[in-house]
């Protein structure tokens, strides 16, 4: 799908977890012809506010879920000066929007399962390639952590779609006490898991730890990588990755997913 550039409108508004929003935008061009941003594709938002060009560069996030025909939902974390303008903006404000950009995760073939780790707000991405995989009739397993129980955001709507959740966090405060690549090396221990395929997206020491996981239990993994970026589009090359061969990729228009072996070795 042809990346657009277009006026967005939020539509909604609201707070899911400790200085992480929902924001809902009605993007129309981004679904002209019956096409549909796929999952693991990111949107740039800039200007952030019309007619103002501060911040100067757009910021780069991924499409948490599709709401409707033509709305797409994000999780803000609010961080910075730029992500504190978005947190402002309120129902009617509009703001440009850039996308879909990148490449998305592989879709697995029906009869294959299915393991999804998420880190922090790389749970953006695995949501909206769980609701994607739980309409094509697959329910895969999700293990999802944080730093601490106000971090998480709200798993209900996944679980009520029939995916398994487990939780984690490095504080005990919800679910398994630890780290998520912890989690999931406790729950695979005793587990088969022929042919399976599994998508993780979070902190570069996470997927590390599940990457090292998956070549131990044979698991087929792709990882979505996160990174600052000016452009989105490749020319300006400020999101380059090195991967184990020692070859350069752009993470925006060569990933943001790439097979774990590419990044980390095989």
């Amino acid at each position: 799908m042809e990346a657009v550039h277009t006026q967005a409108e939020v539509t909604k508004r609201r707070t899911l977890a400790r200085s992480t929003l929902l924001i809902e935008l009605r993007a129309e061009d981004l679904f002209k012809n019956g096409q549909r941003p796929a999952p693991g594709q990111f949107v740039m938002l800039g200007p952030l506010k019309e007619d103002s060009t501060d911040p100067f560069l757009n910021r780069p996030f991924s499409i948490h879920r599709l709401s409707g025909p033509d709305r797409l939902e994000l999780l803000i974390a609010v961080v910075g000066r730029g992500t504190t303008i978005l947190g402002s903006l309120m129902p009617g404000d509009r703001l440009g929007l850039l996308g879909p950009l990148g490449n998305g995760f592989t879709f697995p073939e029906p009869s294959r399962p299915v393991v999804l780790v998420a880190g922090g707000l790389g749970v953006a991405p695995l949501f909206f390639l769980a609701e994607e995989l739980c309409a094509c009739g697959v329910q895969p397993r999700l293990f999802y952590g944080a730093g601490s129980v106000d971090l998480l955001v709200p798993t209900d709507g996944l679980q009520a779609q029939g995916v398994s959740v487990k939780l984690a966090t490095d504080d005990g405060s919800a679910g398994f006490a630890g780290f998520v690549s912890e989690l999931l090396a406790q729950e695979l221990l005793n587990q088969e898991t022929p042919d399976a395929y599994s998508a993780a997206c979070g902190p570069m020491d996470m997927l590390r730890a599940v990457t090292d996981l998956a070549r131990n239990r044979g698991l087929d993994l792709e990882v979505s990588l996160e990174s600052r970026m000016a452009c989105g589009l490749g020319a300006c090359l400020g999101c380059t990755v090195f991967l184990s061969t020692g070859a350069g990729r752009r993470i925006c228009c060569d990933g943001p997913v790439f097979r774990a072996r590419e990044v980390f070795g095989p």
